[in-house]
């Protein structure tokens, strides 16, 4: 699971995918100044103070706040619900969060603050989901329900988060499976999955072609739509596949196969709503789908849009563009690549 303030970084790209999926409301921006973090809406007003020493990168409110060493959590209004006293917290899914204890150990608190769930756990993956979580004792994971009762026994090297019904896991032979949520295994390949969303990072190595030669893809059917002699190939998005040849340039395809974007540029980001951040000598615009340059390259650094807005970088400092590349949020803050405005999700189980 991601724990704000420790190096316990596991599958973050897959917990966020999965969080992607659900209805999400409230969109805010984390931003920094002279040092300090804080939070401002799509207007670019300020909400609460920008007085914490971080506000971590997540998805659910409310949200995690660092002062003087220690967590806390404050709403999306920035007043502060839970005073900062825990050394590592994750974030809040169906009603509650991890936090590690005094003891060593990781338990679960409510969005009063309550301890529901004693500290035993030696780590925590995911969160609730399904009404369940993946936990660690004595370096096995299994799953607990939100009592903290035991639901699918601690004999897997690594589990991963419920989503309708199935997770991943890893046996401590390394094999990669699949668990419903009576415990029963399956295999990665069994028929009876057919359709079913496991997690993004099993679907897409469905898809990849590793050789001699390089990394390609192939399509649902099996088809091969990139060809695989390529250096790298992220995760499909929007449609779109952006791809690092091996002389260092980036390009695109589509999901047709058709490469619609010749690779010169130096770096390239994900596609988002049809555009995409690219660079040149240290040059940042956007680029359409056909690789076209829609938004000149003229800033020190520009990310994804999201929500409408994209975060860019002008003379040191950050700021926020519309897809006209208007600059509608000054550039006054702190440069903080993180920025971006996210629909955050009440997820308090209230």
């Amino acid at each position: 699971m991601r724990f704000f303030g420790a190096d316990l970084k596991k599958s973050i790209v897959i917990l966020i995918s999965i969080l992607s999926l659900f209805a999400c409301k409230t969109k805010t921006a984390v931003i920094k100044k002279d040092g300090k973090f804080g939070l401002i809406d799509m207007q670019g007003n300020v909400i609460g103070e920008i007085k914490w020493d971080n506000i971590p990168d997540h998805m659910f409110l409310p949200h995690p706040v660092l002062k003087n060493g220690l967590y806390g959590f404050v709403d999306n209004n920035g007043k502060v619900i839970i005073e900062p006293r825990y050394s590592l917290v994750s974030f809040f899914s169906d009603g509650l969060t991890a936090v590690k204890g005094d003891n060593g150990k990781y338990g679960f608190i409510n969005i009063k603050g309550d301890t529901l769930i004693d500290y035993r756990y030696d780590n925590v993956f995911g969160g609730f989901y399904d009404g369940l979580c993946s936990v660690m004792v004595n370096d096995s994971c299994g799953y607990i329900d939100k009592n903290g009762d035991a639901k699918i026994p601690f004999r897997y090297k690594y589990c991963d988060l419920f989503y309708k019904g199935y997770a991943s896991a890893v046996t401590f032979d390394n094999e990669n499976i699949v668990l419903d949520k009576m415990g029963v295994e399956y295999s990665v390949n069994d028929e009876r999955l057919k359709g079913k969303y496991i997690c993004p990072e099993q679907l897409n190595s469905k898809t990849e072609i590793k050789t001699k030669q390089g990394n390609g893809r192939l399509n649902s059917k099996g088809d091969t739509i990139i060809p695989p002699i390529y250096d790298f190939i992220p995760f499909e998005r929007d449609g779109m596949h952006i791809v690092r040849s091996k002389s260092g340039k980036w390009g695109a395809y589509n999901n047709k196969g058709d490469l619609v974007v010749d690779f010169r540029f130096d770096k390239l980001w994900y596609f988002s709503k049809g555009l995409a951040p690219a660079c040149i000598n240290n040059s940042w615009g956007y680029i359409n789908r056909k690789g076209e340059v829609v938004i000149d390259l003229k800033f020190e650094y520009a990310s994804m849009f999201s929500e409408g807005l994209a975060y860019v970088v002008i003379g040191g400092k950050g700021g926020f563009i519309n897809k006209k590349g208007k600059l509608v949020i000054p550039a006054i803050y702190d440069d903080y690549r993180f920025s971006e405005f996210k629909s955050y999700k009440e997820n308090t189980g209230e």
